[in-house]
């Protein structure tokens, strides 16, 4: 009798085992939405080189008439209310949600002997924080000063340095900082943008960061990514001015930049949870899994992906 029971016992646990995999992966194809690839990032690089083979193309019905667009080589993916807070491009608004940026770290190990921290506990977004160092690293080289300091990198207050007493309000996303000089005297005098230090400036768009108000804040900057660094220099625009310019592209007309030989296509997907999919937002994104994807802390994702060709 017991032999009987535990054979009972042992056809079910097998029968469960065989189940409950495809039980889940029918659930997840009802929804119509996959959970959030392993090649999205937060950081603003890429996964990896390879470009995408994706094209708008245009639906023909029987009839010989032209239908939808299609979109091929994208497939929908599901994003979720904390990561519309989270990205590069998240812009700072009045009583906004910030998401905390999980890719912070520390610039005491990221750093070399080229630059200086206001404080050893600044951290930054980590590609942000790679990108800063080899900036200041090419200008010492080109310049043969090594007299920057990096202040205000995540809304800290300074207390040693009197020059930014508080960070801007972008700081809080992790991708911000502020620049102060070693003077002749030894002194620290505050970032203004001109002389020799002007390389920074001029150079910043290349490691993908911006200055966006030099009249009023030449000291301050913030890390886009390369793409979209060049895209605001050229066209002159500041972060919020990009991001609503964005609005307007979509998948099937996405708004190109060329870098380096490189092409760049972003568009915009308009946040809208739905309940029926675990309240995620449909995104349609490249199947190759080279993109990258930022909230923009309104209303919105901004997607970006590497053209295949180029």
């Amino acid at each position: 009798m017991k032999r009987k029971l535990n054979m009972n016992r042992l056809a079910i646990t097998l029968f469960l085992i065989v189940a409950i995999p495809f039980s889940i992966d029918a659930l997840v194809r009802t929804s119509g939405v996959r959970k959030t690839d392993p090649g999205y990032t937060e950081l603003g690089n890429f996964k990896e080189k390879t470009d995408c083979e994706v094209e708008p193309v245009l639906e023909t019905a029987s009839t010989g008439e032209i239908g939808e667009i299609s979109l091929v080589g994208f497939m929908p993916m599901g994003f979720y209310d904390d990561q519309l807070h989270r990205g590069p491009l998240c812009i700072s608004v009045p009583n906004g949600i910030n998401s905390p940026n999980i890719g912070l770290v520390s610039l005491s190990g990221v750093k070399n002997d080229c630059y200086y921290l206001g404080d050893a506990g600044l951290k930054l977004d980590g590609e942000a924080a790679a990108q800063l160092t080899k900036m200041l690293t090419s200008y010492a080289e080109n310049t043969g000063n090594k007299n920057i300091i990096v202040y205000n990198t995540t809304g800290e207050k300074l207390y040693k340095n009197p020059l930014y007493a508080t960070a801007s309000n972008d700081a809080a996303f992790g991708y911000s900082f502020d620049l102060a000089l070693i003077g002749g005297n030894g002194k620290t005098v505050a970032y203004d943008g001109r002389d020799t230090e002007a390389w920074i400036v001029e150079n910043c768009c290349q490691y993908g960061f911006v200055q966006e108000d030099f009249a009023n804040a030449p000291y301050h900057f913030r890390y886009v990514g390369r793409a979209h660094a060049e895209a605001m220099t050229s066209q002159n625009l500041t972060l919020t001015q990009y991001v609503d310019f964005l609005r307007s592209y979509s998948p099937a007309a996405p708004y190109k930049t060329d870098v380096d030989g490189v092409s760049y296509e972003s568009y915009f997907t308009k946040y809208a949870p739905d309940a029926r999919k675990n309240s995620a937002t449909e995104i349609q994104v490249p199947e190759c899994g080279n993109y990258t994807v930022s909230g923009n802390n309104i209303d919105g994702f901004i997607i970006t992906y590497m053209k295949a060709g180029s």
